[in-house]
């Protein structure tokens, strides 16, 4: 299992993306200097304010991805008590997991939905899969934790 933490604080922007293949995030207000129309190795938009999270498209803000469009699908919404902190067992649920079954898959998640303990599926460009759970989040900071999920494991 994987794990991320970005903290954003003297970012211009306080997003980034993420690339889930090479384990890095990379500040929104960097990319800036690539060259529009470069292909961008990155997986999901991640802003933790507003919140927001999304799977990219081929193409987004005058930048273009090789691959299909990245799709996440809500397994269990954020737990609502406690801390900014997802619990124990919902982290360890993600150990356990079997690949949700139908979706539905999204561009991205509702803002409602997204909060210390939210679990999801993504589906990534290169058609890898990957379970992920926010274990921590605040105005300018997130903790992902995530796993490829391989077929018959």
């Amino acid at each position: 299992m994987r794990q991320l933490t970005v903290n954003m604080l003297g970012w211009n922007y306080p997003a980034f993306l993420l690339s889930f293949n090479r384990h890095l995030a990379v500040p929104w207000d960097r990319l800036a200097a690539v060259p529009a129309g470069t292909a961008v190795d990155a997986d999901l938009w991640v802003e933790p304010q507003d919140p927001e999270i999304d799977g990219l498209g081929s193409a987004f803000e005058g930048y273009r991805r090789q691959g299909s469009d990245v799709q996440v699908s809500l397994i269990l919404p954020a737990e609502r008590s406690g801390p900014g902190t997802a619990s124990a067992s919902r982290t360890a649920q993600l150990t356990r997991m079997d690949w949700p079954d139908g979706g539905p898959w999204r561009r991205g998640l509702s803002r409602s939905a997204i909060g210390p303990g939210t679990l999801f599926a993504v589906e990534t460009n290169n058609g890898s899969m990957y379970l992920v759970v926010i274990t921590r989040i605040a105005a300018n900071a997130i903790t992902l934790r995530y796993l490829e999920y391989e077929p018959g494991c």
